[in-house]
């Protein structure tokens, strides 16, 4: 005989109600069908559940035992079923997602505060990494996606790509930068300042001949360097764009013709892998995020 959740429920029920008829009420089914379960849960396993007589039902020791479990199992099946109600809501779940440095700065502050406020039971799970390193983690089925500069991905059928935005680059100082009031720049002139921006893989690919003298995957760090020393800072314009409209961050402009190149951000996955709908939603969101930064510099999409 297998003990199932329903058998339980009518232990629970009887021991509350102390009266078959009740009890039998309460659950919806009728006062001989509920005998017989109670029976056969007793002969089955050789225990006195409860003691029958003109008072009523009492439950023994060995039913006190088996009701503590009872109602354990049945709260836990309970939560389950909400849990899974939530997650075919796209309310709640687990997502786990990957951001190269540029894509982090630019996004995932904005991305995690939306899910506080609108999905708040939803487990988001990120990992900022450049994307050499991502796309393995894809592969390897550790993360659902992973937003990437499009430079980095392969084009081959077993990742799906969905540009969602492009990124305008340039270089940036603060307005109390010596360079700032110099109009164009000569670009051998910036040997003189440090250049920050993302390790070599990154800025070796999106900035051409410059080289940084200072390489992190905080982008928001070095933008903040840049606000407080003389750092000459190799990043999106989606980082310092309230700096510029405000008038304390400055765009330098070189003499050599050189033009700020521009990235494409892509969201990748694995094609035909089933995502939930907490995934769908999160990968939706950081589409609009990038869509929107990308609006704000006037780029196509």
């Amino acid at each position: 005989m297998e003990l199932t959740l329903r058998k339980l429920e009518c232990v629970v029920a009887l021991a509350e109600k102390r009266n078959f008829a009740r009890a039998a009420e309460q659950i919806g089914v009728t006062q001989p069908a509920l005998s017989r379960v109670i029976a056969q849960v007793e002969g089955h396993y050789g225990v006195r559940l409860f003691d029958r007589g003109r008072g009523g039902v009492s439950i023994t020791r060995d039913g006190e035992a088996l009701l503590a479990d009872a109602r354990q199992l049945i709260a836990l099946a309970r939560l389950a079923e909400h849990n899974l109600q939530k997650q075919g809501a796209g309310e709640a779940g687990m997502v786990k997602i990957g951001l190269g440095p540029l894509p982090a700065g630019l996004l995932l502050k904005t991305l995690l505060a939306g899910m506080v406020r609108d999905r708040p039971r939803t487990v988001v799970d990120s990992i900022v990494d450049s994307a050499e390193r991502l796309l393995p983690v894809l592969d390897r089925r550790e993360i659902d996606c992973c937003v990437v500069s499009e430079h980095f991905v392969p084009d081959d059928a077993v990742h799906a790509v969905r540009q969602v935005g492009e990124v305008r680059l340039g270089l940036f100082v603060r307005a109390a930068h010596p360079l700032a009031a110099t109009g164009d720049v000569a670009s051998a002139s910036l040997g003189r300042w440090p250049l920050a921006s993302g390790h070599a893989g990154v800025s070796g690919k999106l900035f051409g001949y410059l080289e940084p003298t200072i390489l992190s995957d905080d982008f928001l760090a070095l933008r903040a360097l840049m606000l407080e020393t003389d750092v000459v800072f190799l990043g999106g314009h989606g980082l310092v764009a309230d700096d510029l409209a405000r008038g304390s961050v400055v765009e330098l402009r070189l003499d050599d013709g050189w033009i700020p190149p521009a990235t494409r951000l892509v969201l990748v996955r694995l094609a035909g892998r089933s995502q939930s709908r907490a995934a769908w939603d999160v990968m939706d969101r950081i589409a609009a995020l990038a869509a929107a930064v990308s609006k704000g510099e006037g780029f196509r999409r």
